[in-house]
């Protein structure tokens, strides 16, 4: 909610009279649900629950619904029980609540979401757009080619065509575009490969005092959270009873859910902790918040000699990326560095087995306000097609390496398409920009 409020300038791809249905921002649309960013926005168009009325006007919808989300945690029960029985590897563990998430994200939502889309095509709006989270989230806890991800894969595809049914029986003409912003890629994670996590190997190699470790959670709870927070936001019963059954969640009217959510009375620390590592698939940050700023690779050496060595040469880690005082950004690998400012390779690139566009993708990131000090890719694995995830993920994404590395765009025949690889969000997001313009959607 925050990041939109700062960031947008009010001209977002949905502000033309446009719907955002269970995302994580409304690319300024005027009418939204399920929705992060607007949870808690009083003045969306329409009144709160309105979205959802040819939805619950029927109540085969309802019935069908809650005897899938049933089935849906009996699936997820047995499949865990048969990869357990069956010793398949690599696995997670897939313990209560999990089941509920499942059921949430590859039922109720996705039904949700699609019947409002449905609804908003037979409304006529200009432009849709929403998130189907099914097959990413099976994919993190049971594996990205396995029978029962693949089977909410053909769900999800079944739930496109109702759209495309839509779509040619609405009034106005309507062109699908599926964008898949990134893959995921298998493999054991880092704790189940190595021995320890990733905080734990910052913990010995700096002796500090205080380390912080913290992985980026299941994007699915925020999902659910968000999607109570926004039932639990309105004036009638219902609201009020939500209200009440999340009160002990609830922080600044927010629900909070997940691995990663705050105490509602939980009191904030006299000073910074001393490190910070966080990780995001295969993807691991590491701050030192006590400093002002980034530190330079030089400053790291200084306050903590054994850090970089011990994370360049360990068998888990890909790459480092860190700034140099003397020579900008540099990605050090085992047996060579990568200086990306200088154009200037010494030793074995350490990008050469993550693709042609590597260096631009890292290029990008150190370019970020606030990237992390240090930012570590675990290991690529090219013959197993294995990454290690510093999260309990069996299937992940966040860094590089593998099928995560490898999104799609699926548009419709004659739509002018890059000449170049689009890298990163920014240049995706002037394409559809294009897109929209050569729709007559000029706003």
């Amino acid at each position: 909610m925050e990041i939109e409020r700062r960031r947008s300038d009010g001209g977002g791809l949905l502000a033309g009279d446009g719907t955002s249905r269970a995302n994580v921002f409304s690319g300024d649309a005027p009418r939204s649900s399920l929705t992060m960013s607007t949870v808690l926005r009083r003045d969306r168009g329409g009144r709160l629950g309105q979205d959802y009325y040819a939805y619950f006007a029927n109540p085969y919808n309802v019935a069908r619904t809650m005897i899938l989300a049933i089935k849906e945690i009996v699936v997820e029960l047995w499949s865990a029980s048969e990869q357990r029985r069956h010793n398949v590897q690599p696995r997670v563990s897939r313990r209560f609540p999990y089941p509920l998430v499942r059921a949430w994200t590859c039922v109720i939502q996705r039904d949700l979401q699609c019947e409002t889309v449905m609804a908003d095509i037979y409304a006529g709006r200009p432009v849709i757009y929403t998130d189907l989270l099914a097959y990413d989230e099976v994919s993190h806890h049971s594996g990205i080619e396995r029978g029962e991800t693949l089977a909410v894969l053909r769900k999800l595809d079944r739930q496109l065509a109702r759209i495309e049914a839509a779509a040619k029986d609405a009034k106005r003409r309507y062109a699908l575009v599926v964008i898949s912003d990134h893959g995921q890629t298998q493999g054991p994670t880092f704790r189940q490969r190595w021995g320890q996590t990733l905080d734990d190997l910052v913990r010995k190699a700096c002796a500090a005092g205080s380390v912080e470790g913290s992985v980026q959670g299941d994007e699915s709870w925020g999902y659910l959270a968000g999607s109570l927070t926004e039932a639990a936001g309105g004036t009638g019963l219902g609201a009020r009873v939500m209200r009440t059954a999340t009160r002990w969640k609830t922080t600044n009217g927010i629900v909070e859910l997940g691995p990663n959510a705050r105490p509602r009375n939980g009191g904030t620390k006299a000073e910074p902790v001393e490190i910070v590592v966080m990780g995001s698939g295969c993807l691991g940050l590491i701050y030192f918040p006590r400093r002002p700023g980034r530190l330079t690779l030089e400053e790291i050496d200084a306050a903590y000699p054994d850090l970089v060595p011990t994370l360049r040469t360990h068998p888990g880690v890909g790459f480092l990326l860190v700034r140099s005082a003397r020579r900008g950004a540099v990605v050090l690998g085992r047996a060579g560095a990568n200086y990306l400012d200088e154009g200037v390779v010494e030793g074995d690139d350490p990008l050469m087995p993550f693709g042609a566009t590597a260096a631009q993708h890292v290029r990008r990131t150190d370019g970020f306000a606030h990237v992390a000090d240090i930012m570590v890719n675990s290991a690529y694995d090219a013959e197993r097609q294995e990454v290690y995830a510093f999260e309990e993920l069996v299937g992940s994404h966040g860094g590089m390496g593998g099928s995560q590395s490898f999104p799609f765009v699926l548009l419709p025949h004659g739509w002018a398409i890059p000449d170049q690889p689009v890298i990163g969000a920014e240049s995706m997001h002037q394409w559809m920009r294009r897109w929209l313009k050569d729709l007559g959607q000029t706003s």
